[in-house]
């Protein structure tokens, strides 16, 4: 009996061996351009891993017939999006916000030292 509404995994990609096939082929290419992008070879697998979980989550489809392409477009994307990350952390950490969000520490300091100065002209 055929079915007349597909299950998640029917409504993805056919096969688990389909997958298994596509992992094994571009795994091992996949980790080395990431890890060439991050210089770091346990975040290129992670990124890797994210890609393939991406992967798993598309209709057949929408990546039939450039799934390679498809891998390393999103393996690229997933990499910049880590260093982008760990780019704004880095400022974080070196206190670069605070240098940024406010050139005085006190922002209202100059409204304050106005009214002073107004308030002693007074006198």
């Amino acid at each position: 009996m055929a079915h007349d509404n597909p299950t998640p995994r029917d409504t993805t990609h056919e096969t688990t061996g389909n997958l298994e096939r596509t992992f094994a082929e571009h795994q091992a290419p996949l980790t080395r351009y990431a890890t060439k992008l991050l210089s770091d070879p346990d975040r290129a697998r992670d990124v890797v891993q994210d890609t393939f979980i991406k992967l798993m989550a598309q209709p057949a489809g929408a990546v039939d017939g450039h799934v390679v392409e498809w891998l390393f477009t999103v393996c690229r994307n997933r990499a910049l999006d880590v260093l982008r990350k760990e780019g704004r952390m880095k400022r974080f950490e070196e206190g670069e916000v605070e240098r940024v969000t406010a050139a005085d520490p006190r922002p209202g300091r100059a409204r304050i030292c106005a009214r002073l100065r107004g308030w002693l002209r007074s006198l």
